[in-house]
């Protein structure tokens, strides 16, 4: 009995975890920070790909999840690995930032809910 009471709540512990995020990572991407203060970036990381690759493949992870893309800022006019991304989804809206650096592209997002 213990063991199956075990099977089920690691279940749904690992749903929730899975459900916590907006849109699935993509395979590879090494997580260095999570935080759900809601007072800076509730998660960033980083991607072993060049920066247009790794922007291609985390915009079409978030496109996925229903999330539509509303803006995109450069954040260094000389520099175009430095871009903010803004997308929404219903009331929601999630903010990544991305930017190349060491052969890594690294990324932050944060989402809010109106």
């Amino acid at each position: 009995m213990k063991k199956k009471f075990a099977y089920i709540l690691f279940f749904f512990l690992t749903i929730a975890v899975f459900a916590a995020e907006p849109f699935v990572l993509p395979k590879g991407t090494e997580v260095i920070n999570r935080d759900e203060s809601g007072k800076t970036w509730q998660m960033n990381g980083s991607l072993k790909m060049s920066f247009e690759e790794a922007k291609k493949t985390l915009n079409s992870a978030v496109l996925k999840a229903g999330f539509k893309l509303k803006h995109e800022i450069s954040l260094d006019e000389k520099e175009k690995e430095h871009i903010l991304l803004a997308y929404t989804k219903e009331k929601q809206t999630l903010i990544m930032m991305l930017w190349s650096e060491e052969k890594k592209t690294y990324f932050a997002w944060g989402i809010t809910k109106e």
